[in-house]
C-alpha cells in the first residue's frame, strides 16, 4: 500500500498523459510488460520491417538542432545510404495491446535478439497473436541491457480485451515510412502531412 492507493488510485494507475503510441520498456519497472502482438506482417497496417536511419534537422518551434529518425520500405535501404542517414539499422514495427496500460502502441524494434526470440516463440508455438508475451528489460546502457521475452499462459477473456481494444484503434504503422502519425489511418489523411510523402502507395 501507498498514499496513493490509501487515497483511492488503483495499484497499476498510469495517468494518461504519460501514455504515448509507442511501447517503452523501463528498467525499473522490473514486471516487464504483458502485451499481445495483434496482427502479422501480412497486414501492413499492423506489422511492418523496414531499415531506419537518422538525421539532423531544425525544430521548427525552438530552432533547435534535433535528431529524426527516416524509415523505409525493406527494398528502399539505399534510399538512405544515398541521403547519408546515420546508424541504419533493420527494424520491426508491431501493434501491440499493452495490457499493463491498457492501449494498443507500436512496439520498434530494433534490437535483432528480440526479433530472434520472437522468430524462435513463432517456430515453437505459432503465430504471435495466439497468445501473450512478458517483455523485460534489464540494464541500463547499451552493454549492460538485456531483454527477456517470454511466453504466457493467456486466456479467451485476455484475446477478447486486446482484439476489442485493436477494434476501436486507428493505428496505421505504414505510416511510419513518411513521418506521419501512427494512430491516423494511411487513406483518411493521406500519410498525416509526413515528412516524406514521396513514398509511393505501391510500395506500402
Amino acid at each position: 500500500m501507498s498514499n496513493l492507493t490509501d487515497w483511492g488510485l488503483p495499484e497499476d494507475y498510469v495517468n494518461p498523459s504519460k501514455i504515448g503510441p509507442f511501447l517503452k520498456l523501463d528498467p525499473a519497472n522490473q514486471q516487464g510488460i504483458k502485451l499481445r502482438i495483434l496482427g502479422s506482417f501480412k497486414d501492413p497496417r499492423l506489422a511492418i520491417r523496414g531499415y531506419e536511419g537518422w538525421y539532423f534537422t531544425t525544430d521548427h518551434v525552438t530552432g533547435q538542432e534535433v535528431k529524426r529518425p527516416h524509415r523505409v520500405p525493406m527494398s528502399n535501404r539505399n534510399d538512405l545510404v544515398r541521403a547519408g542517414r546515420e546508424e541504419i539499422k533493420h527494424f520491426w514495427a508491431l501493434a501491440i495491446y499493452n495490457y499493463t496500460m491498457d492501449c494498443v502502441q507500436c512496439w520498434q524494434i530494433n534490437q535483432s535478439t528480440i526479433q530472434t526470440r520472437i522468430e524462435d516463440l513463432v517456430l515453437i508455438f505459432g503465430a504471435p497473436n495466439l497468445y501473450d508475451l512478458q517483455a523485460i528489460r534489464k540494464g541500463t546502457t547499451k552493454t549492460d541491457t538485456k531483454y527477456l521475452i517470454e511466453k504466457l499462459e493467456s486466456s479467451a477473456a485476455d484475446a477478447a480485451t486486446a482484439f476489442k481494444a485493436l477494434e476501436e484503434s486507428t493505428i496505421d504503422l505504414r505510416q511510419l515510412f513518411v513521418g506521419g502519425d501512427i494512430m491516423t489511418p494511411l487513406e483518411e489523411k493521406e500519410a498525416s502531412d509526413g515528412d516524406f510523402e514521396h513514398l509511393q502507395r505501391s510500395e506500402l
